[in-house]
């Protein structure tokens, strides 16, 4: 430990929790040249509920060393908040994603659990003794070799090869083998459990240092990447879990019709690595209960562990695609005898084929035919405002509660229904979708003349709502980017109300606040890591992940029509918003309203209170659809995208965003019911897909003014 740090120390007190984890990382981190990041994050099973978060860099002095004393304050506050202490195993410049990793200075292990009295034997017989020992919890450990030199930018592979190699020899978590990899800082409070528990560094001595082209060619690493694909030992089959009918009727078909299946359930105990991922890959997606049948067959493996499978499970997630029949041919030599070779591209596909009940396939048109049909309404019908609302549920008891209050239209109601769910679930929900994970907030703009069809009046209902049941959620209406940051760093999930849109498309436009509007529509898609802005003090501030904002306004089709530059309408910013215009009510005006209906306002509340429970876990559930209910998105998805009318035009952007947008309300859809959002069904996806059906079509040619965009016929039908 540097003298900087003893005086600090000597000069302040209080600290002497925090002197342990602060001296032994300054020592690993000497001579390293770019900023050390540390988080901090609530604990997994209050994560929903206690949005705060933290997060800093501690970057190099004038005189090229890290201060590290102005680490001891906020590690030490953020502990005594209950929070989870975590830092960058490599340094970063510029952010914490893996392009920002600059240097490694050591090499870890996870061992997250197992024989502790085995793997500690095995450690104090290792070639090299561990620099740093860490006991996280109870039998759980994080091990440390400090390296020479820092592995820099072209080192980095061979450092995370010796990373996976260690986990391979320790039976450790192999997951953890990545650059922008955060650790727990060693000896912090950990949070995880039901009683929080002190870790404690076993022992340190950063004398221990060791090459890291010594390390990558020794004999007992340099084999384990064969490991990877020699047979792993087999071990007496552990029960498995029973699955429910549906589930089961998925996996026969499977296991029946596809020989590599077979391969992968009978022989879990011995499968090499590959061929357990290859199956994962296509078991992901069997929906209902795919996770419960990777982990049931998964379990015969001696080394098993719930950890490693879920990461396996989330990594296919991420893939998206299955690995085909192709690919897994190459490697397992039993697909030649399948007795469905050749009948489908992967053997997830088997379940759609012989089990599912897909829709039928529908022609696919590019405009209407001469009776005047559409590709939706092939699928769909005849589509109206009335045929596209829910009949049960939160949306139907919202609807049947607010109609009688006011002379608003049906669509405005539909619309701010479906955006008060948004708010209030949050990210408690998300849908895996091409590589990242889809969450159900929504922006959205109802369109009409001044005072005639209510905007403001249908705007004010799911305010007073969110105003009741979670007050914080409603974000202040004016702000600066630098004032965007403070409020977000603050509460990172909520909602915007403005009654006039114009007002906030003024906001973000103005000189002083530019990158508002950048900001805004970066966090539309909720990005995966936190936010981190420098201040004009000197400081930062950061947004936490996950961010989740809604936007609810209104303007006349007048300002609308008056927005002329493809600024407005090519870029991100206005084709994330759901469009809903009326241009005449539909129902006669009322002169007043005496029934405020308040028995049914709080049995509304106390429904939306009740169901909305459910889901909010302290995660994030992930979503997914039942075999049916995919075949029916994609049915419904070749028929949109080929009709599209936007085509190959500018504003492409708008109608890009209409799978997201079905995604979006299918969640919610099967939240306003109390169904599992791991299984949405095929009723959810009509909902979800109806309602982008009737909202395609908007004329947005005329607003923007590309002489080349055809003219689409707007949407929700006719505009009245």
């Amino acid at each position: 430990m540097s003298t900087d740090i003893d005086k600090y120390f000597a000069n302040h007190t209080g600290f002497d929790h925090v002197r342990p984890a602060i001296g032994a990382l300054a020592e690993i981190f000497e001579g390293c040249r770019h900023d050390i990041e540390f988080r901090a994050l609530p604990s997994k099973k209050s994560r929903s509920k206690d949005p705060e978060r933290g997060q800093m860099f501690l970057p190099l002095n004038g005189d090229g060393r890290h201060d590290w004393s102005k680490a001891v304050l906020p590690i030490s506050t953020w502990q005594e908040r209950g929070l989870n202490l975590y830092y960058g195993a490599g340094t970063r410049e510029g952010g914490g994603r893996t392009e920002n990793v600059r240097e490694m200075p050591t090499v870890w292990l996870d061992f997250d659990g197992g024989d502790e009295k085995a793997f500690l034997d095995k450690l104090a017989k290792f070639k090299w003794p561990a620099s740093l020992l860490v006991e996280t919890s109870p039998g759980r450990y994080q091990v440390f070799w400090r390296l020479k030199t820092p592995a820099t930018a072209e080192d980095i592979p061979k450092a995370l090869s010796v990373v996976r190699g260690l986990a391979i020899l320790f039976d450790g978590d192999p997951t953890v083998a990545d650059a922008a990899r955060i650790l727990r800082v060693p000896g912090t409070v950990n949070m995880n459990h039901e009683r929080p528990v002190q870790g404690r560094i076993v022992w340190f001595d950063g004398a221990r240092r060791y090459d890291l082209t010594e390390m990558h060619a020794h004999a007992g690493v340099e084999a384990l990447a064969k490991r990877d694909h020699a047979p792993r030992a087999a071990s007496p089959a552990r029960e498995t879990s029973s699955f429910s009918s549906e589930t089961q009727s998925a996996i026969d078909t499977l296991t029946t019709r596809c020989s590599f299946v077979q391969h992968f359930r009978d022989n879990a105990a011995s499968l090499p690595e590959p061929d357990w991922y290859m199956g994962i890959s296509n078991l992901v997606h069997l929906r209902p209960g795919g996770v419960d049948v990777i982990h049931a067959w998964s379990s015969p493996y001696p080394g098993y562990t719930r950890g490693e499978t879920d990461a396996k499970i989330l990594k296919a997630l991420n893939a998206s695609a299955p690995i085909t029949c192709a690919k897994i041919g190459e490697r397992w030599k039993g697909c030649a005898e399948c007795p469905s070779k050749g009948a489908v591209t992967a053997p997830i596909n088997l379940v759609y084929k012989f089990a599912g009940r897909p829709m039928p396939a529908v022609e696919v048109v590019e405009t209407k035919d001469k009776a005047g049909k559409t590709p939706e309404t092939e699928i769909f019908g005849n589509l109206s405002d009335e045929t596209v609302t829910p009949t049960s549920g939160l949306v139907a008891q919202y609807i049947q509660h607010v109609s009688p209050l006011t002379d608003a239209p049906r669509r405005y109601h539909l619309a701010m229904a479906w955006l008060l769910l948004s708010i209030l679930l949050g990210p408690a929900c998300a849908l895996p979708h091409f590589g990242s994970l889809l969450f159900a907030n929504l922006w959205i703009i109802l369109i009409g003349p001044s005072s005639r069809v209510r905007k403001t009046t249908a705007l004010s209902f799911p305010q007073r709502i969110v105003a009741r049941l979670e007050p914080d959620r409603i974000l202040p209406a004016e702000f600066t980017t630098e004032r965007l940051f403070e409020v977000l760093a603050n509460q990172p999930v909520g909602g915007w109300f403005f009654s006039e849109f114009k007002s906030m498309a003024d906001m973000v436009s103005r000189d002083y606040n530019a990158g508002a509007k950048a900001l805004l529509t970066d966090l539309y898609d909720v990005p995966p890591v936190a936010k981190t802005r420098s201040t004009k003090g000197g400081g930062d501030i950061t947004i936490p992940h996950p961010c989740y904002v809604t936007i609810a306004s209104a303007t006349t089709p007048e300002w609308l029509l008056n927005r002329k530059s493809a600024d407005d309408f090519a870029s991100g910013f206005l084709p994330r918003f759901v469009f809903v215009p009326v241009l005449a009510p539909d129902k006669e005006p009322m002169a007043f309203c005496d029934d405020q209906n308040l028995k049914g306002y709080t049995s509304l509340l106390a429904e939306i209170s009740n169901t909305l429970s459910k889901y909010k876990t302290g995660g994030t559930l992930l979503a997914g659809y039942t075999p049916e209910a995919k075949e029916a998105f994609k049915t419904w998805f070749i028929a949109i995208d080929k009709s599209d009318p936007l085509r190959g035009t500018p504003l492409i952007a708008f109608t890009s965003r209409y799978q997201a947008i079905a995604h979006k309300i299918a969640m919610l859809y099967t939240v306003s019911v109390g169904r599992d959002v791991g299984a949405m069904d095929v009723e959810a996806v009509r909902y979800g897909t109806k309602y982008v059906s009737l909202s395609r079509g908007f004329e947005y040619s005329p607003f923007v003014g590309f002489e080349n965009s055809p003219p689409v016929v707007h949407s929700f039908g006719s505009c009245r």
